[in-house]
């Protein structure tokens, strides 16, 4: 670089003395010393338009290996020209990309080993559980007094919390490893939907939440009908869990020349302005819903389903309650 800056140097100190050169010759009518002065002139600018071209050459160069890098693309080997600061900066990139592809390696593999570990832990657990409930419909058998039928309920809600945690611990992890097989038929949309809400129906009983469904139109794509009839289920009890009692929760198929939508909306408490794209985060419970039972899986796991459709799902906030949208592709 040090010599670089002395070349340059150089040529600035010629051109100069040939300016100094040519108004000497102009002064004395010296036309030999102009004469060369102007050859000095021409052979310093070629020079100076060959280094121009050199940094311009590496510049696009540089630039490439930054649409690389962002990207994701490997940049390859390349010859370092020390007397360049764009091959220093050619190389330190080179040298930020290794790090960042070791990092990103490290980071997967973490998250890799990480879910393996739930996965084995929620597998463990499905023997204990299956013990836990028989032994308490071994207890329901026994007489016992009101006190003693409240503690057996008591554990019965949190068998239940358990093992739905656990199933959802081993359906993400499968999902994140993209190990699940789907079946993909084109099927009516509006048979798996109605599937889905029958599971659902007995949960909108409890809370006296009224289900409509418009059956007027109806839609074939093509999907899994058990993993989409799982996905449908998540927003659906969703939809009902946070709807106020003698609620309603209305559900539609839309059908456009490009996409089938299925819409669920509901008359809930809904949510906050800025969590649209948070509530599908992993365990992500929204600032209304604290205080409700939940573990923020359930529309993780349905948008993960739909992504693997092809689909997205979107969530529009209400004045009261939310409407969610299911994009499945024709």
């Amino acid at each position: 670089m040090k010599d670089k800056l002395k070349q340059y140097s150089s040529i600035i100190m010629i051109l100069v003395l040939v300016i100094t050169a040519s108004v000497y010759g102009i002064i004395e009518k010296n036309y030999e010393l102009i004469i060369v002065a102007c050859i000095f002139a021409v052979c310093t600018y070629l020079i100076i338009l060959r280094e121009q071209k050199k940094i311009q050459q590496e510049l696009i160069q540089v630039s490439a290996i930054v649409d690389k890098l962002i990207n994701q693309e490997s940049i390859g080997e390349f010859i370092v020209n020390e007397d360049y600061i764009t091959s220093k900066i050619q190389h330190q990139l080179q040298r930020l990309s290794v790090l960042y592809k070791q990092q990103e390696e490290g980071i997967r593999n973490d998250r890799d080993e990480i879910r393996l570990l739930i996965n084995d832990i929620a597998h463990q657990m499905r023997t204990p559980l299956a013990n836990m409930k028989l032994y308490l419909e071994l207890l329901e058998m026994e007489e016992t007094t009101p006190q003693q039928q409240e503690y057996i309920k008591s554990v019965e809600n949190s068998m239940e919390s358990l093992s739905f945690l656990t199933e959802s611990f081993i359906k993400m992890s499968r999902i994140e490893g993209k190990i699940i097989q789907l079946k993909v038929l084109k099927q009516s949309l509006a048979n798996t939907l109605k599937d889905a809400v029958e599971v659902t129906m007995d949960k909108a009983k409890l809370k006296n939440v009224s289900i409509e469904i418009d059956e007027s139109t109806d839609y074939e794509t093509l999907h899994d009908f058990q993993w989409m009839k799982e996905a449908l289920i998540n927003v659906i009890e969703n939809a009902i869990k946070y709807s106020e009692e003698d609620g309603v929760v209305k559900i539609s198929i839309i059908e456009n020349d490009m996409f089938a939508q299925i819409q669920i909306e509901d008359n809930g408490i809904g949510i906050d302005e800025g969590e649209e794209h948070l509530i599908f985060k992993r365990f992500y419970r929204g600032n209304k819903v604290s205080n409700q039972e939940g573990f923020g899986l359930g529309l993780y796991i349905s948008r993960s389903i739909i992504q693997s459709h092809n689909g997205f799902m979107r969530v529009k906030r209400k004045e009261r309650g939310t409407i969610f949208t299911i994009v499945l592709p024709k």
